[in-house]
């Protein structure tokens, strides 16, 4: 509350405290009791009348009821001035409160382990959208080799990691049908399999980039001459590209570029190289580096438990990858075959 507020207020209390009236006796006549004059003061000298034209005393309104009045308006006023204030600032306090500074993003994510784990910060980046490449060219840029494989597979880092019940809910699933993590892992009771989708749009990402290059990865296994890759694992790429649709769809990224006058041509030519306000990718990977478990250990022990129900898949994703045979019928691999 204002100052000025505060110390008006007060002074009108003490004046109402104060102030003291003395009681009206009854009106009468004056005329009846003044026997020598007989009538009332003379109204030539222009002092108005204490009466009406009925006859009736008009009433008059009291300073203190007046004063009253008023201090519940400003009271009320105040009163809501600071509920204005308070919803106006209360974003800001939710984004003070969170422990790790993950507000903003917790009111446009779903739920997730890493925003109670860890701190994402926002931090203003320049996208390099040059056609072509800088010297010396991205690791990302370059053609394949041994060591652009390994620094794809660093941030398409697919290894799941656990999340509590509360965190499958909050995503629409239920619980009890999603995989928990064997007691082995040591994660304890609340811990149920999953995954940041962000490491799984990268692994797509890089499924583009490796049949972009298909002579490099699968020509040797899968020969164009002989038809080429199999139906999975062109089903695999197909998923990956409308994946990455959905994605850059959802995001719907509304930040501009401009386009400037070139000396080749009549026509502006595009800058894509703008500059945006991202996620700290390092720090989402900093935490799927320590709190995933490696996907070794992850196919070595986890198994399927007795007892739980599992999800019934589809006739024909069983004969895309070999399960059944085109009549549904299970197929019979060559080590069954032979008894081993």
């Amino acid at each position: 509350m204002p100052s000025h507020w505060l110390s008006t207020m007060i002074s009108l209390t003490r004046w109402r405290k104060q102030k003291k009236y003395t009681p009206v006796t009854d009106y009468r006549d004056d005329s009846s009791v003044d026997g020598e004059k007989g009538e009332l003061l003379p109204q030539e000298r222009g002092s108005l009348s204490i009466t009406s034209d009925d006859g009736i005393l008009p009433v008059r309104k009291s300073p203190q009821n007046v004063l009253h009045k008023l201090s519940i308006g400003l009271n009320i006023a105040l009163i809501c001035a600071i509920m204005a204030l308070v919803a106006i600032a209360w974003p800001e306090l939710v984004l003070r409160w969170d422990k790790f500074g993950n507000g903003l993003l917790k009111r446009t994510s779903r739920p997730s382990p890493i925003l109670n784990q860890a701190h994402i910060p926002l931090i203003t980046s320049k996208r390099n959208g040059s056609l072509l490449p800088h010297n010396p060219p991205s690791i990302f840029r370059q053609d394949p080799s041994d060591e652009v494989d390994m620094a794809w597979a660093r941030i398409g880092n697919i290894n799941p990691i656990p999340m509590s019940a509360a965190e499958v809910r909050g995503n629409g699933y239920d619980p009890s049908i999603v995989a928990r993590w064997p007691e082995v892992y040591g994660l304890g009771p609340d811990a149920y399999v999953g995954r940041l989708d962000v490491f799984h749009e990268i692994h797509c990402l890089d499924m583009l980039r490796r049949e972009a290059h298909y002579d490099y990865y699968y020509e040797k296994e899968w020969p164009k001459a002989a038809g080429g890759a199999p139906a999975d694992h062109r089903v695999h790429v197909s998923h990956c590209v409308y994946a990455l649709l959905q994605e850059l769809m959802c995001n719907a990224n509304t930040d501009p570029f401009v386009h400037y006058w070139v000396d080749i041509g009549d026509e502006p030519y595009p800058d894509f190289s703008i500059t945006r306000q991202c996620r700290d990718f390092e720090a989402v990977l900093e935490w799927q580096e320590e709190k995933s478990i490696p996907m070794s250990q992850y196919r070595d022990v986890i198994r399927k438990p007795l007892g739980v129900t599992p999800k019934i898949m589809s006739d024909e994703y069983k004969y895309m990858v070999g399960l059944i045979n085109e009549d549904g019928s299970p197929k019979v691999h060559a080590e069954e075959k032979s008894g081993g």
